[in-house]
């Protein structure tokens, strides 16, 4: 296994790079720190290049992850310090998943793979039959082969250089007619493609081939940057709505609603468990015909007020009547409190925020915005370490309030802000199991754009926020900070 992983990593990295050899020095030097410090994380296997199951690599990569951020972890005082103070071993271990994924992932065993996935529970015919009025009166239905004469192979090889460039750059602000779209990094787009423009040709025409392999060919989507796996997917899709199913955000969303199991992190990981779940759909109900329909579908329950009610609805048996979770027992210790809601409040406050970890709460001063997100954190947190209640300031022009800052006089020292929200990201970040809040106080009183905008960005693109340049800082605050999916925001305006 060790030689087909050299043998990737010299395939997939950058002619004269380095990594390859750092990645397997990594994996070595880990198997040695593992054995002999935390052997159980090994669960038997003689060696990490002896594990081909995806999940067991997750699980080490996030422990990994972890004690890299430890100063008495089971890295201290292994040398050389700079595998993990710069994070090379998560590093090797995240290259190694993608290997794995690439070799072991295919069309062939999706549906073995990810066997353990399943829809929650039917769908109810008030949801189906609401989805298919909606679908059929809206937008949807009439773009859904929209493409159907220009995303052909013909049409796109015979296409000249800055035809097939001006028709990206077309498709890309348009979002493909499905999802939204971030103009701001189409300049980007359109200059990284007019330099390799015959690269990306033969990348566009590469699904056309009979023995095309999606997944393999997403994994490569790091030659063209702002392509995207979200607008890749809807291209897959506008090639064949039978085959490929779009993979963003929003479908993200939905389908940790409608599967029985949260999606992994990983996209390659999330996308195949997603056109697993959706070809069930296909088979179960006559209300979708093909992926852009159960595309559709994702919009209708996470974007369209009719749909999330009714998803609510749907989940509310799971949500309300969990011995380990009911929104009664909530409402309860509310009216303990002198505090009232409505249940209907509250159950769409809860099911919001399990639709989307990001909830806008907007009213009157004094409604009790404020007061619902104290209670709620305090009565589902086990302490005060969990959440954090910061009132945003009228001075605050960028994100140095809520991320911090490098001290320019001590450069091996990271200023944290004192009102907690730093620490609360990295928290969730170490303690996946448990739920962390983020409340954010006043959102209007400074502009949103200025001190919030890499928290924004990265809950689109699901990348990392930097905060500084990796080995400058050794104070306990990672050079790159993840939002992780237990992680909760809430603003009020």
């Amino acid at each position: 296994m060790k030689a087909k992983f050299k043998e990737y990593l010299n395939n997939t990295n950058l002619k004269g790079s380095k990594k390859a050899s750092s990645y397997l020095r990594a994996i070595e030097l880990l198997d040695i720190i593992l054995k002999k410090e935390a052997n159980n994380k090994l669960k038997g296997y003689n060696s990490i290049y002896d594990i081909t199951d995806i999940n067991v690599v997750d699980k080490l990569y996030e422990f990994i992850i972890k004690e890299q951020r430890k100063t008495d972890g089971i890295f201290k005082d292994k040398e050389p310090s700079s595998y993990w103070k710069k994070g090379f071993y998560s590093a090797a271990l995240k290259s190694y998943m993608s290997f794995l994924e690439n070799k072991y992932v295919n069309k062939g065993s999706q549906n073995s793979k990810y066997s353990d996935y399943s829809l929650r529970k039917p769908l109810s015919d008030k949801i189906l039959i609401a989805f298919k009025k909606w679908y059929n009166s809206n937008h949807h239905k009439e773009y859904e082969d929209y493409y159907l004469n220009e995303i052909e192979f013909n049409n796109l090889r015979s296409k000249s250089d800055n035809d097939l460039i001006s028709f990206f750059v077309q498709f890309k602000k348009d979002g493909g007619k499905i999802q939204s779209t971030d103009n701001r990094l189409i300049d980007k787009f359109e200059e990284i493609i007019s330099n390799s423009i015959s690269d990306f040709r033969k990348f566009v025409l590469e699904p056309f081939s009979p023995d095309f392999d999606e997944l393999k060919w997403l994994n490569n989507l790091k030659d063209f940057k702002y392509f995207g796996i979200g607008t890749a997917t809807i291209y897959l899709n506008r090639v064949d709505k039978n085959k490929y199913h779009p993979f963003n955000k929003k479908v993200r969303d939905a389908f940790n609603l409608l599967s029985n199991i949260k999606l992994p992190s990983s996209e390659i990981k999330a996308y195949s468990i997603v056109s697993s779940l959706s070809k069930k759909m296909i088979e179960l109900y006559n209300s979708f015909d093909n992926y852009y329909q159960t595309d559709a579908f994702t919009q209708f329950i996470i974007g369209e007020e009719e749909g999330i009610v009714l998803i609510n609805e749907w989940l509310n048996d799971d949500l309300i009547e969990n011995e380990l979770f009911s929104i009664n027992k909530f409402l309860s210790s509310l009216d303990n409190c002198g505090l009232i809601f409505s249940k209907r409040t509250i159950s769409r406050f809860i099911s919001s925020l399990l639709t989307k970890p990001f909830v806008i709460l907007s009213g009157l001063s004094g409604s009790g915005k404020t007061k619902l997100a104290q209670a709620f954190v305090q009565w589902i947190c086990k302490d005060e370490s969990q959440y954090s209640i910061v009132p945003v300031g009228a001075d605050w022009t960028n994100r140095e309030p809520l991320l911090g800052f490098p001290n320019a006089l001590k450069p091996d020292e990271y200023i944290k802000p004192d009102n907690g929200a730093l620490d609360v990201i990295i928290r969730a970040n170490e303690n996946p199991d448990l739920p962390f809040f983020l409340i954010l106080d006043e959102m209007n009183l400074s502009h949103v754009e200025r001190y919030f905008a890499d928290f924004l960005s990265v809950m689109e693109s699901h990348e990392q926020i930097p905060l500084f340049a990796e080995g400058t800082v050794n104070n306990g605050v990672p050079s790159k900070l993840t939002l992780p999916s237990n992680l909760f925001i809430e603003v009020f305006k």
